[in-house]
């Protein structure tokens, strides 16, 4: 039988992790607020790996457990004369769109595979150079995870026809599946991608949606 000191020591871990994964997000936050579009790394999904089980516990490769947000609320969100601008910056409210305390550093990557989907400059990313001038202290982080042209939608890895945009998000989501083992995951994205990814309506900015998968993404 459990004692009521049982119970307590069960239920730490459990907010611990909400904890830790807000602070991650609003690591994120703070890291990317210069850009809308760099909220997902350029254009592309910001992917947090984040450990957030207790060090004690065995890593447990099942279930995994997903958390899709949609960065926070960008100028071309609420007025359309920035639809026409390249890779437009945040909102004083995105700004202001701060969840718990900033933690140092997490795990994270990049990928290019999946972006924004869309044709107009708000949807598009700057190039690696002009990235790296911007985002200084991401360097590293560019010229590992983004090839050359990453941004260019003429490119036909990255073409938006509803296909493509399906093949794409199959080969990530299994991708994702194959090679991370954490328990929990944060996906920081666009809206564009996360209605097709998950088959629902366009989130909120910030909106986070959790996702328990027990044997595989897709």
């Amino acid at each position: 039988m459990k004692t009521d000191d049982d119970r307590k020591e069960w239920k730490k871990p459990r907010v611990g992790q909400t904890i830790r994964m807000y602070c991650a997000a609003k690591w994120f936050h703070i890291s990317f607020r210069k850009s809308s579009v760099f909220i997902g790394i350029m254009i592309t999904i910001v992917i947090v790996i984040m450990n957030l089980t207790n060090s004690k516990q065995k890593t447990q490769d099942f279930p995994q457990i997903i958390y899709y947000m949609r960065h926070f609320q960008a100028k071309h969100n609420v007025d359309g004369k920035y639809l026409q601008v390249l890779d437009p910056d945040l909102t004083e409210f995105g700004f202001q769109q701060d969840l718990f305390i900033v933690i140092s550093r997490r795990p994270k990557a990049s990928t290019n595979t999946i972006h924004e989907i869309g044709e107009i400059p708000a949807d598009t990313a700057r190039s690696k150079e002009q990235l790296k001038q911007k985002f200084p202290e991401l360097s590293s982080i560019i010229d590992r995870d983004l090839v050359e042209g990453f941004n260019d939608k003429n490119n036909s890895l990255y073409k938006n026809s509803l296909e493509n945009v399906k093949q794409r998000i199959s080969r990530f989501h299994q991708r994702l599946w194959e090679q991370r083992k954490e328990k929990h995951i944060l996906i920081i994205t666009h809206a564009g991608w996360l209605t097709r990814a998950l088959n629902q309506r366009e989130p909120s900015n910030g909106e986070i949606i959790k996702k328990i998968y027990t044997n595989s993404v897709v």
